[in-house]
């Protein structure tokens, strides 16, 4: 994802170091070790001293969730796929809101 948010703002990028880890990633940015790309719904609660940039082209993902099959309606997964949904709106509502000016 990276790489195709880097390529279609006209650059290759020169990547350091990595992490899944988006609790790692924004750390690293606010010790000023660089730029990082980290989706709404990872953003912590509090981000300062980031200064946040949405992307001018922004790259978009999706995920899904795999259960064996005949269990989707079963009322635990049924609960966890709802609150897992419900929780992604909401983020997404939230962040849609944010300005787009750096803090």
């Amino acid at each position: 994802m990276i790489q195709r948010a880097c390529g279609a703002a006209g650059f290759v990028p020169d990547i350091r170091a990595s992490s899944s880890d988006f609790s790692v990633l924004t750390a690293l940015a606010a010790a000023d070790a660089g730029a990082v790309l980290v989706p709404r719904m990872a953003l912590p609660d509090h981000t300062a001293p980031l200064s946040l940039h949405p992307l001018v082209r922004p790259v978009s993902r999706t995920v899904f969730t795999v259960s064996r099959a005949g269990t989707g309606k079963h009322p635990d997964l049924r609960a966890v796929l709802d609150l897992l949904h419900e929780t992604a709106t909401a983020l997404d509502d939230r962040t849609a809101g944010r300005s787009d000016r750096p803090r």
